[in-house]
């Protein structure tokens, strides 16, 4: 997938424990990211999270989270490439919306070489533009995964440099489907196709070139 993109790959190694490929184990660069990262992927985002994944302490200290990502910056400087290391604080993302802990995490992420910071789940205009402020000059990443009042130009404005979806082309996409297949099921209806795409604008879109009209 690198070699057939110009842009950056995004990889999530959401756990650093060690039990999930591509994890950095033991607060240590793990062979396999440095396997991943020499050569594989050489352009790549690599997100380090510090969420646990354990409901009962869904946050890491942030000496772990630390020297975690102090492994992952090892690891890519190593190998070399273009790998970009995205500093995540998961506070809001878990359900622990604590803006003053959220931005001494990305500070200290950033100060341990994260390049880009990224809190997940802060969406009103206050909180992006004060987790803007504390970390410049480092570029944010937002994630809008699902309607939002603001635009991609709004977001630009207040500072934010990258945008992330997460699912939300997918699961628009899977709504479609849903609400095509549940009219034919229910209803015998057939208009849930309203609006869908025509192959040849498909073929065209995942062929990377537009076809001339037939």
């Amino acid at each position: 997938m690198s070699a057939a993109v110009a842009m950056k790959l995004n990889l999530t190694a959401r756990d650093a424990t060690g039990q999930r490929k591509f994890a950095v184990r033991d607060v240590r660069a793990d062979t396999t990211v440095q396997e991943l990262l020499n050569g594989l992927v050489p352009k790549m985002g690599l997100p380090a999270e510090d969420s646990t994944g354990t409901p009962e302490n869904p946050i890491r200290s942030l000496d772990d989270a630390v020297a975690r990502l102090r492994a992952a910056r090892t690891a890519i400087d190593q190998a070399g490439g273009e790998a970009l290391l995205v500093g995540r604080a998961e506070n809001f993302f878990v359900g622990r919306a604590d803006l003053d802990d959220t931005i001494a995490r990305l500070r200290a992420y950033a100060d341990a070489g994260a390049d880009c910071l990224y809190a997940p789940g802060i969406r009103s205009r206050a909180h992006i533009e004060a987790v803007v402020k504390a970390v410049a000059p480092k570029p944010v990443n937002l994630l809008v995964g699902s309607v939002s009042e603001f635009t991609l130009q709004d977001v630009a404005a207040m500072g934010v440099r990258r945008v992330s979806v997460g699912g939300g082309l997918a699961r628009a996409a899977w709504g479609g489907f849903l609400r095509a297949a549940r009219g034919l099921a229910e209803g015998g209806r057939f208009d849930g196709f309203d609006g869908a795409a025509a192959g040849d604008e498909l073929n065209a879109a995942f062929a990377g070139a537009t076809r001339p009209d037939r």
